[in-house]
């Protein structure tokens, strides 16, 4: 974020059984973006650890924390974490299947995480390229805002010389036609 802290944003939510209360609950907080700053919370390990987090039916999971106020409540949770070169690029995070969770799922849709791992990537790539344009532009914008200023002054210094060129040639002038008496003074 703006003051450095590390954190993780959610780019996209759905369910399919959404009610009123939840259509509510997204357009108050989603729509504006939900950050994430507690990475001790239930989808932390899978950021800082890089390990998938299964919790299915434990109120008792120390990992879990409070939901904002109007959040469904989290009956199961899986939360995978999109690696690209060793790096966590993303986490998906899945909630409330009837069920619950398993390795064995979670390794089956194997080929699923790695494909949302590199769009998550490009995605972050194509921000980054967007952000360096920007950055670009306004670095050729600064340098042609300094070249017109050196422009300017170029002409400034060129007629200051031809100034003092021009006194100094009549300095010249008069001291080689003006002569000197006994004391040394300009007649």
């Amino acid at each position: 974020d703006n003051e450095g802290m590390a954190y993780l944003q959610a780019l996209a939510i759905s369910n399919i059984d959404w009610d009123q209360a939840t259509r509510e609950f997204y357009n108050k907080m989603f729509l504006g973006g939900i950050s994430f700053y507690d990475f001790t919370a239930l989808f932390g390990s899978a950021v800082t650890n890089r390990e998938v987090v299964i919790s299915n039916y434990d109120p008792n999971d120390p990992r879990r924390r409070s939901t904002p106020q109007g959040h469904p409540s989290l009956d199961t949770f899986l939360a995978v974490p999109l690696l690209q070169e060793g790096i966590t690029v993303g986490v998906i995070g899945l909630a409330n299947r009837e069920g619950g969770y398993t390795e064995e799922r979670v390794q089956e849709l194997e080929t699923i995480w790695s494909s949302c791992a590199q769009i998550v990537n490009a995605y972050k790539i194509k921000l980054e390229k967007i952000r360096v344009r920007k950055e670009m532009l306004k670095i050729n914008e600064d340098l042609s805002i300094t070249l017109k200023e050196v422009e300017k002054s170029k002409y400034k210094i060129e007629a200051t010389k031809d100034k003092l060129q021009r006194y100094a040639n009549i300095i010249n002038k008069y001291v080689i036609t003006s002569s000197t008496d006994k004391e040394g003074m300009i007649t």
